[in-house]
């Protein structure tokens, strides 16, 4: 780098970064005039040149427009038609040139080589040619071939104005990863290629009463103090710092069970815990802090005027202490943080209306937000986000601190464990059933954490915490559980089934397992079917099986459960059994009425449905309903 530093018609600076989060290493070179200042300060944004390992949506969004992408030529990314959707259409829009690079070269040479002779070449043909003649002097090798191959390259490149003088600065970055990154793929739709960014929480002096009370922007040379002198200002790397008991997962799995061209995606997801406290019982559900699609968060910070590098201090909140405070960016923070395409209620328009400068928008915000209820209604059934307020009216355009007053946290999604930890000591399993539907407008609409969980691949960290569950396996294992659930709510009684088997094969004498699963059609959503069928063929459980769709005729749980009506008058009525119920509300009460019919036949002779036998049961704690 002494050989382009010390020629007289450039100026050249470096910097360089390490995310310990992603475990990538970036480093950037900016390349400026002879005759113009240096410019002072941290790298900049985006860069001219990008040379990466691989691509991915991270590595794209650090493209400037009309830029230029060098990625390593290896087995995974000479196939182009692979790359995800969603980079794809950033490609496109920002109009990035993807080039490749021999990997040969990039495993002898500094990467920051590359960028140089990449910016300079874009910039200066001949300045380019003036260094790497005098490169030559030391004799040829690799380093030579290096710059020259990727001149080469850039010389195929069609020339556009900005760069046909030297008159612009040039910035170029370099990404090296330290680990393998893989980019999630699901269909059209746009994921998160990063687990999680890190957050800081840092003390505040006690006369910093603005800072410490409201949410600020904070210029970036203060964050930096902090990140230089941690000590002083007690700066931790945190992960959702005001909240408790959470902890980091690693993906392991993400199998979908039903066929790709089924019109349901349910999949299944395991989760490695063995690098944290976590410790789960049977029926506990885990919580995923879901992320906002990168993307659309990309799009909102442009349309709406953002800076995405900005900082921002977010008052102590929660666990945290009153001198503490949070700093995030801002793309972080729409990313990670604030429920930004979440449902806004009234309370929001009011709030946003007194930002309006249009006396027309001030008035329509309050008027939903008190009185014009039909309006508010189809908001809701149109699915309509904090985000698509703030760009509809346009002249309301609170800063970034007070959007995170006006805007909630992203919540914890929490989802039913489908594992035992007494089989499974390591790991968390889950079946998720990815939400999408549409709106009364035909707008496609998705679930904010399941899309973001159907994107996940194994390797990729996500934040989570456990929830405890009304469902618990009863007190003495020889007492009768008999089961019902309806598609995904399948997950418990897996890890029901799962422990008993446990239990069994541990010597301990278990009580008889019925379960009742309901879904639409065998050959597509029969969820661990094989594994359930090796359990009954074992005698470990009775299966009872209702297939809605499968027949002229529907058939669904209820009369399963109908049918074996002396069964249950045994299990629950002679031998203190349990009864669960996990899935959508509607079945409730004609499950109820099939209990009740079964213990007491003697009166659906005479045609009666005696529920209080079944409220008895729920008064016995031996009736237990998780319905949604």
């Amino acid at each position: 780098a002494l050989e382009v530093a010390n020629e007289p018609s450039v100026n050249v600076q470096y910097f360089s970064s390490h995310d310990p989060y992603s475990e990538t290493h970036k480093s950037e070179v900016r390349i400026t005039p002879g005759g113009k200042g240096v410019i002072e300060g941290l790298a900049v944004k985006t860069a001219n040149v990008v040379v990466a390992p691989s691509i991915s949506l991270d590595v794209v969004a650090s493209v400037s427009r009309d830029g230029t992408l060098i990625v390593m030529d290896t087995a995974q990314n000479l196939e182009l038609q692979h790359v995800p959707e969603s980079v794809n259409s950033l490609i496109l829009r920002n109009g990035v040139t993807v080039l490749t690079l021999k990997e040969e070269f990039e495993k002898d040479c500094e990467a920051a080589w590359a960028c140089v002779g990449a910016a300079i070449g874009l910039a200066e043909p001949s300045v380019h040619f003036r260094i790497t003649t005098a490169l030559r002097l030391g004799g040829r090798s690799l380093l030579n071939r290096y710059v020259e191959n990727v001149h080469s390259l850039l010389e195929k490149r069609p020339q556009r104005s900005m760069h046909s003088s030297f008159a612009n600065d040039l910035s170029v970055s370099s990404w090296r990863s330290t680990r393998e990154v893989s980019t999630p793929v699901f269909g059209d739709e746009h994921t998160s290629t990063e687990s999680f960014v890190p957050r800081f929480e840092c003390k505040i002096d006690d006369d910093s009463e603005e800072q410490g009370s409201r949410p600020v922007v904070v210029p970036k040379h203060q964050f930096a103090w902090n990140m230089i002198f941690k000590d002083a200002f007690e700066a931790t790397e945190a992960v959702r710092p005001g909240h408790h008991d959470v902890h980091i997962a690693t993906i392991t799995k993400n199998q979908r069970l039903t066929p790709d061209d089924y019109n349901r995606n349910i999949f299944h997801m395991e989760f490695d815990i063995s690098d944290t406290p976590i410790k789960y019982q049977i029926g506990d559900a885990l919580g995923v802090f879901g992320h906002n699609d990168e993307v659309e968060v990309e799009k909102f910070i442009n349309d709406y005027g953002l800076d995405a590098e900005a900082f921002v201090g977010v008052p102590a909140r929660g666990r945290m202490n009153k001198n503490q405070v949070e700093y995030v960016t801002v793309r972080n923070l729409l990313t990670q943080h604030l429920d930004l395409f979440g449902r806004p209620s009234k309370k929001f328009y009011i709030a946003l209306a007194q930002h309006a400068k249009s006396r027309y928008q001030y008035l329509r915000l309050m008027h939903i937000g008190t009185d014009d209820a039909e309006s508010f209604k189809l908001g809701i059934h149109e699915t309509l986000t904090y985000a698509d307020l703030l760009l509809q009216y346009d002249t309301a355009r609170p800063t970034i601190e007070a959007l995170v007053e006006m805007i909630p946290e992203i919540k914890a999604r929490h989802y039913s464990i489908s594992s035992s930890m007494k089989v499974c000591p390591r790991s968390v399993h889950l079946l998720v059933v990815a939400v999408d539907w549409e709106t009364p407008l035909r707008r496609r609409r998705t679930g904010q954490c399941t899309r973001y969980l159907n994107g996940l691949r194994p390797g990729q960290k996500v934040t989570v915490d456990i929830q405890t569950s009304v469902l618990r396996l009863p007190p003495n294992p020889k007492q009768p559980i008999v089961m019902a659930g309806l598609g995904t709510g399948m997950a418990p009684f897996r890890a029901f089934i799962q422990e008993r088997m446990w239990q069994k094969e541990s010597g301990i004498d278990v009580g008889p397992c019925v379960l009742y699963f309901g879904a639409r059609h065998k050959a597509q959503e029969w969820l661990y079917g094989e594994e359930l069928e090796k359990y009954e063929g074992k005698g470990l459980v009775k299966l009872g099986l209702a297939w809605s769709r499968d027949q002229e005729h529907k058939v669904y749980i209820q009369h399963k459960i109908t049918e074996d009506g002396e069964l249950l008058k045994k299990y629950l009525g002679e031998d203190k059994g349990y009864f669960y119920l996990c899935g959508p509300t509607w079945p409730v009460p004609d499950v109820r009425d099939a209990i009740a019919k079964g213990l007491t036949p003697e009166k659906v002779k005479d045609g009666v449905v005696d529920v209080e036998v079944v409220e008895e049961l729920k008064d016995d704690g031996r009736y237990i309903l998780e319905v949604y």
